[in-house]
């Protein structure tokens, strides 16, 4: 299991200053060259991610909200908050700014959360590069504790999480992670394959 320091961030981030996250492991496929890295933060009002893809055919056909989004390209952040509850939030996101959210254990229970206002409520924002794309978003704690009632980030806490990019039907499909998945089954919703992320300061 990797570890990752989320560090404690307020206003205007600096980016730069943030370590970086390596999403490296190829799952179910070979190393097609595409380079992708997370940088996460947090404070009492959320957790945000900056997250950068190097891949040369960028694919984005969808606009709406809770769209198949994994089938273009596509970086995802899932994270357990709760050490002692074993639902986790899946946030996935194209270059379009379309965002996929959804809520559960596994696969098969996981219900997804429509958001008509997606881009404004987790402060969406996508660039398109000269080889690829990035993405910022927050997940405010506001809409955790809808899920989660009380609850706080504070420093000390732990999650357990994976940072993922993949494209289903891109011109090369590919299942890339943080932390790697097991060859059965082959789905990214598998919790067991999380790694551990500590709030500090």
């Amino acid at each position: 299991m990797k570890n990752y320091n989320i560090t404690y961030a307020q206003g205007d981030i600096d980016w730069s200053g943030v370590p970086v996250l390596e999403v490296d492991e190829y799952n179910w496929g070979e190393d097609c060259g595409i380079r992708t890295h997370f940088q996460i933060v947090w404070n009492e009002d959320g957790i945000s991610y900056h997250a950068v893809s190097e891949e040369e055919d960028v694919r984005a056909t969808f606009d709406a909200p809770n769209s198949d989004v994994w089938c273009d390209s596509c970086m995802e952040f899932f994270f357990q908050p709760d050490e002692d509850d074993k639902r986790y939030f899946n946030f996935e996101c194209n270059p379009n700014g379309a965002l996929y959210v959804g809520i559960g254990t596994n696969m098969p229970d996981r219900i997804r959360l429509l958001d008509q206002d997606e881009k404004k409520d987790f402060d969406v924002r996508t660039v398109r590069t000269q080889d690829g794309w990035e993405l910022f978003l927050t997940v405010p704690t506001a809409f955790i504790r809808m899920f989660f009632p009380g609850y706080e980030l504070k420093e000390g806490n732990v999650i357990y999480a994976n940072c993922m990019k993949c494209g289903d039907d891109t011109a090369t499909p590919h299942f890339i992670s943080w932390n790697r998945y097991p060859e059965e089954p082959l789905s990214f919703h598998n919790s067991a394959a999380f790694g551990k992320m500590v709030l500090t300061r």
